[in-house]
C-alpha cells in the first residue's frame, strides 16, 4: 500500500526470475522526457504530482518495484507483475496520490518499458541463488566415494555402503553437518547424491521445505532426476537382491557453470 516514508520498499518473495529487465545504473539521473512520460501516463498531472525516482529490486517480473512521487509518497508494487495488472495499478494510484483513473493492460504494458528505462536497479537474492550454494556446499562437505556405475560389483559395492550411513544419526552424535556426514558417489565427474539427505540438508537452513520443494528448487538450477523419482538401484553379481534409492545426478562442472 502507499505510504509516504522515504522509499525503502519491501523486498519480493525470492523466486526465479522469469522476465529480464534492462539495469540502468544505480543512482543515475532518470530520463527527464522518460520519467514526464510514465506520468502521464499513469495521470499522475491530474493531481499535481511527478515522478521523483523509481527503483526495481530483483529480476524480472517478480522483481518489487518502487515508484517515489515529488512528495515522497512512495508506490510499492511487490512485483513488476502487480505493476502491470490494471486493477492492482489503480488501486494504489487511488490509494496514494488520489487518482482516479482505469487502465487497460497495453498501457501498463507500455509502462513497463518507460519503468525499466528510468528505475534503478538493484539486486536481490533468489531462492535459485540460495539452492545453488547449498547445493555447492553439500558437494564440498560430502565425503566423496568413486564408483563406475557400469560395474555391477562396484555399484552393488557403493550401494551397501551407503546402506551402512545415517548422515541424521551423525549429526545428533557429533558435531558434524549433515552434509560432512553425507557421501556422494562420483562417476568419471558425474556425482550422484542422495535425494533424502540433500532435503535434509536444505531443510536445515529452510525447514518450510517440502520434499516437492527441494526437488523443484533443485532441479530449476541443474539437478536432473532420472524419471519420476530419482531412484537408481544396484544388484549384487550371481545372487538375488536390491537396493534402490532416489538420486540427484549432478553433471561434471555443474559449478563452474552457476
Amino acid at each position: 500500500m502507499a505510504d509516504r516514508s522515504p522509499a525503502g520498499g519491501t523486498q519480493p518473495p525470492p523466486h526465479a526470475p522469469a522476465l529480464e529487465l534492462a539495469r540502468p545504473q544505480s543512482g543515475s539521473t532518470p530520463p527527464v522526457q522518460t520519467t514526464e512520460q510514465l506520468a502521464e501516463l499513469l495521470h499522475l498531472p491530474d493531481v499535481g504530482r511527478s515522478i521523483k525516482t523509481a527503483r526495481i529490486t530483483g529480476q524480472g517480473a517478480r522483481a518489487s518495484v518502487d515508484l517515489v512521487l515529488d512528495d515522497d509518497t512512495t508506490l510499492t508494487f511487490e512485483s513488476v507483475k502487480d505493476f502491470a495488472h490494471p486493477g492492482r495499478m489503480a488501486l494504489e494510484l487511488a490509494m496514494g496520490p488520489g487518482v482516479e483513473a482505469t487502465f487497460k493492460a497495453p498501457q501498463l504494458i507500455k509502462a513497463v518499458t518507460l519503468l525499466r528505462a528510468i528505475a534503478d536497479q538493484h539486486e536481490a537474492v533468489t531462492f535459485d541463488d540460495l539452492s545453488r550454494e547449498l547445493g555447492r556446499t553439500f558437494l564440498q562437505s560430502a565425503t566423496r566415494h568413486d564408483v563406475d556405475f557400469n560395474d555391477q560389483a562396484a555399484r552393488w559395492e557403493a550401494f551397501c555402503m551407503l546402506e551402512r550411513f545415517d548422515p541424521i544419526a551423525s549429526t545428533r552424535r557429533d558435531p558434524v553437518t549433515i552434509a560432512q556426514a553425507s557421501v556422494v558417489l562420483h562417476d568419471q565427474g558425474t556425482r550422484y547424491v542422495r535425494c533424502s539427505w540433500f532435503a535434509s540438508h536444505l531443510r536445515r537452513e529452510d525447514p518450510t521445505a517440502s520434499p516437492q520443494d527441494v526437488a523443484h528448487r533443485m532441479q530449476r538450477i541443474g539437478w536432473l532426476r532420472r524419471g519420476r523419482e530419482g531412484r537408481i538401484k544396484a544388484t549384487p553379481p550371481a545372487r538375488k537382491g536390491q537396493l534402490a534409492w532416489s538420486f540427484y545426478v549432478v553433471r561434471a562442472g555443474w559449478e563452474d557453470d552457476q
